[in-house]
């Protein structure tokens, strides 16, 4: 059973790491939480989000440039637009709310890939999607 001090500490550090990732960590819903953490955690989803949507934008516009390009910058262009589907995921995990096993899930299945044996198309598209879910484990959970 848990002391009421050692239940304390482990709810203010929940609504600490709320704050900071946007992530309903505890999946209460808020529901009973100060007006100031309702605020706080609001405040750092809605930025999440905007972090994230900026950083998709961002490589697709590298993308874009790469691509016209043309040349060894294939493989720039095969990195970046590979980042478009796993950016659209992670943007839907934050709104549901994923734990940081989501995450890790991704994180693992992508290396597993690379393990096999690839191309350089494959490798570029791999490595651009592992980034996107090693950036988001490590921007809402590090």
């Amino acid at each position: 059973m848990k002391s009421w001090k050692t239940y304390l500490e482990e709810k203010l550090s929940v609504e600490k790491q709320e704050e900071k990732s946007g992530i309903d960590i505890d999946h209460d819903n808020e529901k009973g939480e100060s007006k100031e953490h309702k605020r706080k955690f609001e405040e750092a989803k809605k930025g999440m989000l905007e972090f994230f949507k900026k950083r998709k934008e961002g490589a697709a516009d590298i993308a874009r440039k790469a691509k016209a390009k043309g040349g060894p910058s294939i493989l720039t262009y095969w990195h970046f637009v590979a980042k478009s589907q796993p950016y659209s995921e992670v943007l839907r995990a934050i709104r549901e709310d994923r734990n940081e096993s989501f995450y890790t899930s991704k994180c693992k299945s992508i290396l597993s890939q690379l393990n096999q044996k690839t191309n350089q198309q494959k490798f570029q598209r791999l490595m651009g999607q592992l980034e996107v879910y090693g950036e988001a484990r490590a921007e809402l959970f590090g």
